[in-house]
This record gives structure tokens, C-alpha cells and sequence, in this order.
């Protein structure tokens, strides 16, 4: 998408190419979601493009996007839903209703942690309204991200999603008042600084 402003005879668009300045992302304090895609994987969303999602993938993502926004409880509470669609679709229907912690237990094929980093975290976030630390709500999205891989074969695990600096283009002046609004603004201070 490309944008351009114009205002009387001044106008955006670049005449010239201009050295672009990446955008910081802070990898190391939170989740990022400057991150590109395989083209396998950029395909394979653009073939479902007009499909609804299952549910699991909406809830998973739904989590993610809570992670960028470091809501950790509710991050925590849609991963949970995430699991429990994964873990009924991997156990069969008639697990359906069961909580958490019990499907959890009848999976085999769950991470060995998922009681400790999703199933009690993921009750304190929903029951007691508690955020759970940071790197217990990583991990729980992650349990959640295994199962759901389990289930939906076309899902692209976010450890192979490589981390990008999106350029930011520093040749657009969106507010920029006129050569004669400066003036009278400094004219303005002047006589005020004087009247004072």
C-alpha cells in the first residue's frame, strides 16, 4: 500500500530514493510480530483465504495476538481453548466436555509440562483473574502450538518463522505547519515574552 499527502502544492511522494531507517523490534522483551513466512506457507494461507478457520487456529492466533499485547491472562485463557478443541479433535468426541486437566491426562502425546505451564496457569487466568510470569505463558503457547500441529498439518510452527525489521519511511512529513504559521507563532512568543 502505498500513501501519499498532498496540501496545496506540497506533496509526499519521494522524488529520490531516501536510506531507510528499520523500525526496532524487541526480541528479547516480548513477542515480536514482525516475523516473515515461508512462500510454502505464505501459499497455503493465501489457498485458504476464503475459508473459516477451526476454531483451534483461531484460538491459538487469538492467544498470540493477546501475547503481543502482553495481556498474559487472556493470552493464557484462549491457549487453553486451543487445547482443549486440539485435545478433543486428538482423543474423539466423546472426550468432549471433559476439563482441561483431565484431557490433558488422557492425551499421550502432550508435552510432559503442559500441567504445570498450561493447565493451572490457564485455571489461576480464568477462575482467579491471575496474570501468569511471562515465560510461563511463552511456554503454554507453545504446548498449545504442539497440539494444534498435531491436528492441523499446515500450520507453520513459530520457530521457523524468521524475525524481520520492517523499513519506515522517513520522507513523510504529516504535520508540518507553513513557513508563514512559524513565523507568527515566533512572533506571538516574542511579544508575549516582551509583554511579560
Amino acid at each position: 500500500m502505498i500513501q501519499v499527502l498532498t496540501a496545496g502544492a506540497r506533496c509526499t511522494r519521494p522524488q529520490v530514493a531516501a536510506v531507510i531507517t528499520p523500525i526496532v523490534v524487541d526480541f528479547d522483551g516480548g513477542p515480536s510480530s514482525e516475523r516473515a513466512l515461508r512462500r510454502s506457507a505464505a501459499e497455503v494461507a493465501v489457498s485458504r483465504a476464503d475459508a473459516d478457520p477451526p476454531p483451534t487456529l483461531e484460538l491459538l492466533a487469538s492467544a498470540r495476538m493477546f501475547m503481543r499485547r502482553h495481556d498474559r491472562r487472556r493470552a493464557l485463557i484462549d491457549a487453553g481453548g486451543a487445547a482443549e478443541s486440539a485435545l478433543v479433535t486428538l482423543l474423539g468426541p466423546q472426550h468432549a466436555g471433559q476439563t482441561l486437566g483431565s484431557l490433558v491426562n488422557s492425551c499421550r502425546t502432550v508435552e510432559i509440562d503442559a500441567t504445570v505451564n498450561l493447565v493451572s496457569p490457564r485455571n489461576d487466568a480464568v477462575h482467579r483473574g491471575m496474570a501468569p510470569p511471562w515465560p510461563v505463558t511463552e511456554r503454554a503457547v507453545e504446548i498449545v502450538e504442539d497440539l494444534v500441529l498435531q491436528v492441523e498439518g499446515s500450520v507453520t510452527p513459530s520457530a521457523d518463522l524468521r524475525h524481520i525489521n520492517r523499513p519506515q519511511r522517513t520522507d513523510l512529513m504529516f504535520i508540518r505547519p507553513s513557513d508563514k504559521m512559524v513565523q507568527l507563532s515566533e512572533e506571538r512568543a516574542g511579544s508575549q515574552a516582551e509583554g511579560s
